[in-house]
C-alpha cells in the first residue's frame, strides 16, 4: 500500500537532484555565454559605427595592462 508513496518520494528526490546539479548550471552557462556574445557584438558594432579602430586598440591595450597589474599585485596573506 505504501509502495506508490515511496516511488513518488524517490522520483521527487531524483528529479530535484538532477535539476539542482545538472539543469540549472547548464542553463546558467548558456545564458552567461549568450550575454557575453551579445555584449561583444554590441561593442563591435559601436566601434565600427564610430570608426574608432585606434580607440579599440587602446581599450584592448588598457584592459591587458589592467589585467597584468592585477596579476602582479600580491594577494593578501592570512596569518594565523
Amino acid at each position: 500500500m505504501r509502495s506508490p508513496m515511496a516511488i513518488a518520494i524517490l522520483g521527487g528526490f531524483t528529479t530535484s537532484t538532477l535539476l539542482t546539479l545538472v539543469v540549472v548550471p547548464v542553463l546558467f552557462s548558456y545564458v552567461d555565454n549568450l550575454q557575453h556574445s551579445i555584449v561583444e557584438t554590441v561593442q563591435q558594432r559601436s566601434w565600427q559605427k564610430t570608426g574608432a579602430k585606434e580607440n579599440r586598440k587602446d581599450a584592448i591595450t588598457s584592459t591587458c595592462q589592467d589585467w597584468q597589474v592585477q596579476q602582479q599585485t600580491p594577494s593578501p596573506q592570512i596569518v594565523l
